[in-house]
């Protein structure tokens, strides 16, 4: 089997292959979903900022710049540019962004960006996504006693039987008006 860190540099060099033939939004998508799995790399989020830097998406460059230490003034102006567009709303940033990984793993910079906007989501009032529950386990918390449900199934299919007797008797009803 490759190890994670030989799958990582195999996607990177396809990723790589599509922008160079230009095929930047495949290779957008495929660092997205590179994300998704290494939430922690901030090279990801570095190159992924830059595609959207050369073509023009500055907000979306600087939702990815957001967690790349840099002094450069094309990324602290992308970064001014995503947070206007989120309305300078920790809480908003926090739910576009929905980071699913271990923080502990992050480089500090990154950490304290997430903490800091945690902090002001909070003084906020506001929702800050969170991982989705796994459903089993929702489940379990929240139907644990199945015989509290079955007389609400009984009710259902009492309804239902009702309704499929009203139609049966106005559908003979109707064929009897017919037939005098």
């Amino acid at each position: 089997m490759m190890s994670t860190e030989k799958k990582l540099v195999e996607k990177w060099k396809e990723i790589q292959r599509d922008i160079d033939a230009g095929y930047k939004f495949r290779a957008a998508d495929r660092l997205k979903k590179l994300l998704q799995f290494y939430p922690e790399e901030s090279f990801i989020n570095n190159k992924l900022a830059e595609l959207y830097y050369d073509a023009g998406f500055y907000d979306a460059a600087g939702k990815y710049w957001l967690w790349y230490p840099s002094n450069e003034y094309r990324v602290v102006r992308s970064i001014e540019i995503y947070r206007e567009s989120m309305g300078n709303s920790a809480t908003r940033i926090l739910n576009d962004i929905q980071f699913n990984g271990d923080k502990s793993k992050l480089r500090n910079f990154s950490r304290e960006i997430i903490e800091e906007l945690e902090e002001e989501s909070e003084e906020e009032g506001g929702f800050v996504y969170k991982e989705p529950v796994d459903i089993e386990d929702y489940y379990e918390d929240h139907f644990v006693d199945d015989t509290q449900n079955s007389g609400c199934g009984l009710v259902a299919i009492l309804i239902l039987a009702l309704f499929i007797s009203s139609l049966v008797v106005g559908f003979y009803t109707i064929i009897s008006w017919i037939i005098q």
